[in-house]
């Protein structure tokens, strides 16, 4: 039987004041690791409650965020650069850096936290299901007729985020809301609501925990300005069959057009700006990001006399549990960029996955127009490929073209 690995660091305090795992959500992943069965021991007869380990989304969260935050209680840089890098791949460049201070990492971290429905929300029922038209479930109807008769009742149970991440005073403490997905699909329910799918609940709940946190009591352009919401999955999912689950479709929508979110969550009152500030603000990032991130920090030579370095026994045990569900590291594409600024060039390569992230990487350096160029070493000349483009021009054929011969780069300025 496996080990729960960070069991130690799960029970601890953060920050004085809140555990990073309840009591009571820490015993159950500890009994999901102690029924575990041996892999050759598994066969047709082995209960779900045995088999659940293999598959415990809660578990795919603490082990992710775990590695990549490891050594944060010491001030490790590693574990700065591993956060920004996830959020740099989630974000597309948007996510806030540090000015003139080393990236930081969240100050708080928290798994399964509970946040209460918004007042808006229960507002909405409560006229939805006043006349007994709510719900075309007749028991349902009948569950509700209390409530309807108790003005500020409850109508659904508090939405548990995957996880919570807060960033200090130095980047004006910034709230990451995450929703994690291994297998799984969203929701699209509860009792009281049949359209209300599991990821308008969570930015609606990662929006009303900001505002609570900074004691207003409406979302303001202030309050979207410190929310961010990300949703974690197999790549599987985002990148080669990116609609064989519910959330592609809605990801898809939510981070492309305001309005659709607005259709969602339309209790909420928001303005046409607000919306887009709010749709700006998902991102998605995959598990296969999070274990690059993770052995990307890992320093050869492990392990490191450096408190910001795991054992190597619990590296080697996650690469084990990442083995073991399919979880391999794309290979990575190395990109030579140039800078061309008032005081001269500069080059550096880079490694990316894909197009997206490449964009991204380009968006954080500040990047405003890009152009594709070749050295010819025999004389040493370059030539360049077409004409200047944008940032957002940039695509797959282009970083194709980069990759398909040697001494290619992409000037940017």
């Amino acid at each position: 039987m496996p080990d729960l690995l960070f069991d130690a660091t799960l029970s601890s305090v953060v920050g004085g004041t809140k555990e990073r795992l309840n009591a009571k959500h820490l015993a159950q992943l500890r009994q999901v690791a102690l029924r575990c069965p041996a892999p050759a021991a598994i066969t047709r007869g082995t209960s779900r409650t045995e088999l659940q380990y293999y598959k415990d989304e809660r578990l795919l969260t603490l082990y992710g965020f775990e590695s990549i935050h490891h050594g944060a209680a010491a001030g490790g840089e590693a574990s700065a650069w591993a956060w920004m890098e996830l959020m740099l791949l989630a974000f597309g460049g948007r996510f806030p850096d540090a000015s003139g201070d080393t990236y930081p990492f969240p100050t708080h971290l928290q798994y399964e936290h509970e946040i209460s429905e918004s007042k808006a929300f229960a507002d909405e029922q409560h006229r939805s299901h006043k006349g007994g038209q709510g719900h075309p479930v007749l028991y349902v109807r009948h569950w509700a007729e209390p409530k309807v008769k108790r003005p500020g009742a409850h109508w659904e149970g508090p939405t548990q985020v995957d996880a919570r991440a807060i960033w200090d005073h130095r980047l004006d403490h910034q709230r990451l809301y995450v929703e994690a997905k291994f297998l799984s699909d969203v929701s699209t329910d509860v009792t009281y609501c049949t359209a209300r799918n599991q990821i308008a609940r969570n930015i609606e709940a990662g929006l009303v925990d900001t505002m609570k946190s900074m004691q207003a009591d409406q979302i303001t352009t202030e309050v979207i300005n410190r929310f961010w919401f990300m949703l974690l999955t197999p790549r599987l999912f985002k990148v080669d069959k990116p609609r064989a689950r519910l959330y592609g479709f809605l990801m898809a929508e939510y981070m492309n057009d305001p309005d659709t979110i607005r259709r969602d969550l339309g209790h909420l009152d928001l303005d046409d700006e607000a919306w887009a500030l709010v749709s700006s603000r998902i991102g998605w990032a995959t598990w296969e990001d999070i274990r690059r991130i993770m052995e990307s920090g890992q320093h050869k030579g492990y392990p490191s006399p450096d408190s910001t370095h795991m054992p190597s026994d619990t590296f080697l045990a996650l690469q084990a549990f990442w083995d073991d569900r399919l979880v391999q590291v794309p290979k990575l594409r190395r990109v030579e960029l140039r800078s061309i600024s008032r005081v001269g060039t500069s080059s550096g390569w880079v490694n990316v996955e894909s197009v997206d992230e490449l964009r991204a990487r380009l968006q954080r350096q500040g990047a405003n127009r890009l152009q594709l160029g070749q050295m010819n070493p025999l004389t040493d000349t370059e030539s360049f490929e077409g004409g200047s483009m944008k940032v957002q021009a940039l695509g797959q054929e282009h970083l194709d073209w980069l990759l398909d011969g040697d001494h290619r780069f992409l000037d940017h300025r």
